[in-house]
């Protein structure tokens, strides 16, 4: 397992390197408004497209395809909290704006992947004079990460051991952090905000152990440690929010709509990877990770309109 933990990312890394994966410039016809989409934790050490790190050319296309300008956050601190990293995508935000005002009447929709969706809503609270109408959350930790309270609660790490990289970051997604974070926010009364989760299982043996349609291996234990629905990493009623509550500037709740019936059947690092990381590392049926980020980001963008 470790072993395979490490060539896994070892490609990774060689494809950060020594590949650019060329995608198209915004079709000249879009017009529905601007995705900006925000990576999650360990954002810009993940390969992506030209267009930005973490993404996939197949996600990227397909939001062009439903007539959407793009634009992907970068330079996010890879282990870096909610706060900070939402102050990046704060500031590219704005920077992008007032470069592109012959788009300034067009909306934006922040679509955040794991904690870029907490990044997201922590940058739309501090923009109104943003047109900011959508804010659509992928696997995000709304009712904390149950990895995360594993790990970092009170039985978890200790908290002399605060000095290892990334602490804060990841002890800042336990359901304990999360529900301060949240309960502090105050978004836009008209935004709207939509939440998808994920849900793979375990592989049945070790013969569908590379088999991209489970859980890949180096998300195994993540999995058998969260012991409920998930992703791999997410567990997936958090995804959905099932008890979380967003509330506006108006101190009113803001609605979350769950988009239940657009569970992705994907893992986590399926859901935002090119495909073809799995294919180079030996997993079979790889076309539906291809298939399905272009299937299920497509629908997502339609139920939302």
């Amino acid at each position: 397992m470790a072993r395979f933990g490490f060539q896994f990312f070892l490609l990774l890394g060689f494809f950060i390197s020594s590949v650019t994966i060329s995608v198209l410039s915004s079709p000249a016809m879009a017009d529905k408004g601007t995705v900006i989409l925000v990576p999650g934790t360990l954002n810009s050490l993940v390969p992506g497209t030209s267009d930005g790190p973490y993404f996939s050319q197949d996600i990227v296309k397909a939001i062009q395809d439903e007539g959407y300008n793009i634009t992907v956050v970068k330079s996010l601190d890879p282990l870096g909290r909610i706060e900070d990293n939402g102050s990046v995508v704060l500031t590219q935000m704005r920077q992008w704006y007032s470069q592109n005002q012959d788009r300034a009447n067009q909306p934006i929709i922040l679509l955040g992947h794991s904690a870029g969706g907490l990044f997201a809503m922590a940058a739309a609270a501090l923009a109104p004079e943003l047109p900011i109408t959508k804010i659509i959350l992928i696997s995000t930790p709304l009712d904390g990460s149950a990895l995360a309270n594993h790990f970092f609660g009170s039985d978890g790490i200790p908290q002399t051991l605060n000095i290892l990289p990334g602490y804060d970051a990841l002890k800042d997604l336990t359901t304990a952090k999360v529900t301060v974070f949240l309960n502090q926010l105050r978004l836009p009364p008209d935004l709207d905000v939509y939440a998808v989760g994920g849900s793979q299982p375990l592989a049945p043996g070790i013969t569908k152990a590379m088999d991209s349609e489970y859980i890949s291996p180096i998300l195994t234990t993540p999995a058998n440690i969260i012991q409920v629905e998930s992703d791999g990493i997410m567990d997936t009623e958090s995804a959905y929010g099932v008890n979380a509550t967003l509330i506006d500037t108006n101190e009113n709740e803001l609605p979350l709509h769950r988009l239940w019936n657009l569970k992705i059947p994907l893992d986590h690092h399926e859901q935002n990877l090119d495909y073809r990381f799995f294919k180079y590392s030996g997993f079979s049926n790889t076309d539906l990770v291809q298939q399905g980020q272009i299937r299920y980001y497509t629908e997502i963008l339609q139920a939302t309109e």
